[in-house]
């Protein structure tokens, strides 16, 4: 009798882990990829963090966002937890 639970109860189960899985997967990575608002970092002055009006992403990709999207202009920056401008963005 329990031979023939854990034959049609283990297979259910590994299904249910692997698309689980496979769900949380895909969420995950639409999550790092949401396109947010970059701020520029202004060391030493008393506003540190810029709003500037400019998608950027999280999810690193081989370009790092910047000012205007000139590869000569300021990087931006994502806010941690500390309000701080520090959290490198990217090119969507």
């Amino acid at each position: 009798m329990k031979t023939k639970i854990f034959k049609l109860l283990l297979p259910m189960l590994v299904v249910v882990l692997g698309v689980t899985s496979a769900f949380t997967t895909a969420d995950a990575q639409k999550e790092s990829t949401l396109t947010t608002v970059g701020w520029e970092q202004h060391i030493g002055s008393e506003t540190p963090c810029v709003e500037k009006v400019q998608n950027c992403q999280l999810a690193a990709t081989a370009q790092f966002c910047r000012v205007g999207a000139i590869p000569t202009n300021p990087r931006l920056y994502d806010m941690n937890a500390n309000k701080s401008c520090i959290v490198p963005l990217y090119k969507p």
